[in-house]
């Protein structure tokens, strides 16, 4: 059995402003270390990623390196990322101002948010199916 593929192709990004909106009107965040992680079940087999970071949290050199970390923390992750109730997630990944972390540490961070969206939706899901019973 070959290995899962590491690439982060175009159609694991999310590039439309109503995208991001979507997944913001969702109402569904985890803050962990510097990051705020928005989540909100799609329904395709893999996950998609966007990135907003603000020019609060530096100069376009060290917005475009964070951006880069990011996208590599979840470029390694997205294979053991757990499933919503209704296939994959699309993220979305705000950023304070911090001190440059290593890769493993954003990883870290991105898993424990991820980890705690993925029970709240499966609340919502199973809130969801009680009331339709």
């Amino acid at each position: 059995m070959s290995a899962p593929s590491l690439s982060f192709p175009r159609k694991a990004r999310l590039t439309l402003a109503k995208q991001y909106a979507a997944v913001y009107d969702a109402k569904a965040r985890k803050s962990c270390g510097p990051l705020t992680v928005f989540a909100m079940p799609n329904a395709l087999k893999y996950p998609r990623l966007g990135v907003a970071i603000s020019r609060k949290v530096g100069s376009a050199v060290v917005r475009t390196r964070l951006k880069r970390m990011l996208r590599e923390a979840f470029r390694h992750d997205q294979h053991a990322f757990p499933p919503s109730p209704r296939g994959s997630y699309d993220l979305v990944i705000n950023a304070r101002a911090h001190d440059p972390a290593q890769l493993s540490a954003y990883r870290a961070w991105l898993n424990e948010a991820l980890a705690a969206l993925d029970r709240e939706w499966h609340k919502r899901a199973a809130k969801g199916a009680r009331h339709d019973a």
